[in-house]
């Protein structure tokens, strides 16, 4: 067999490693820019390697607040209004109701393990109502009812019952918030969240509502952890991440 002549010329050649590793370490790209396409924007952060315990998020719809899983009273979700932290427009938006009474977005949680520490956290960025109110309600807890106000404006923590709390700043006015605390029995909880006048708000505290303000939420997590490990999306069901090992 005799190939045909070739005329021409080759340029810009570029080698590339192909790897078969299994154990790469993740890179945790919080304090990034992010294009329409959630892709990271190249030198806009300094990224770190996550290094991270198996953990297991038991909210089964993380994002989709929208969702009959996540129940309603006195507040309504509009989808996709907003930049989420990983770059792409699907984070909902939280509205409360037109009623003076308490203003929520629950969830139940079962299977609950009796002596353990959970940690509950959610991304929330301010819209015409500044101060988020996260907590977890029931009788399986140490501390009673836990609940705390994060203030998404200076990034404070406001008034609470917790065995820990904690927000973090990240980039475009949104913030990490978490709560962490320990239950004492094997009953079911409800995981709630609520917007709230003033960071020095009490747990479940009614206002009058206008039935238009509201924040903007992202990723709601749930673990069996003294603190809250990086995102896990779930869609309908719990995820559990594996260990990292590099």
């Amino acid at each position: 067999f005799q190939p045909a002549s070739f005329n021409g010329s080759v340029t810009n050649i570029s080698v590339i490693e192909i790897t078969d590793d299994t154990n790469l370490p993740r890179i945790n790209y919080e304090g990034f820019s992010f294009d329409g396409s959630g892709n990271v924007v190249p030198d806009s952060g300094c990224g770190s390697w996550l290094f991270e315990p198996q953990s297991t998020n038991l909210i089964t719809q993380s994002e989709l607040f929208s969702d009959a899983s996540w129940l309603k009273s006195d507040v309504s979700i509009i989808d996709n209004q907003t930049i989420s932290p990983n770059g792409i427009l699907s984070s909902d938006k939280l509205i409360e109701g037109s009623g003076n009474i308490n203003h929520q977005l629950y969830r139940a949680i079962t299977s609950v393990q009796s002596n353990n520490v959970y940690t509950l956290s959610l991304f929330a960025k301010k819209a015409e109502r500044n101060v988020i109110q996260i907590g977890v309600g029931g009788t399986s807890f140490l501390e009673g009812s836990i609940y705390v106000n994060f203030d998404l404006t200076n990034g404070s923590i406001g008034n609470g019952n917790y065995l820990d709390a904690k927000i973090d700043m990240l980039q475009n006015d949104w913030y990490k918030c978490s709560v962490s605390f320990t239950t004492i029995s094997t009953s079911n909880f409800n995981v709630t969240i609520q917007p709230k006048l003033t960071s020095s708000s009490s747990r479940n505290l009614a206002y009058q509502g206008d039935g238009t303000s509201g924040i903007y939420i992202w990723g709601a997590q749930l673990e069996e952890q003294s603190y809250a490990t990086s995102y896990i999306p779930t869609e309908g069901s719990t995820v559990t991440r594996n260990q990292d090992v590099c």
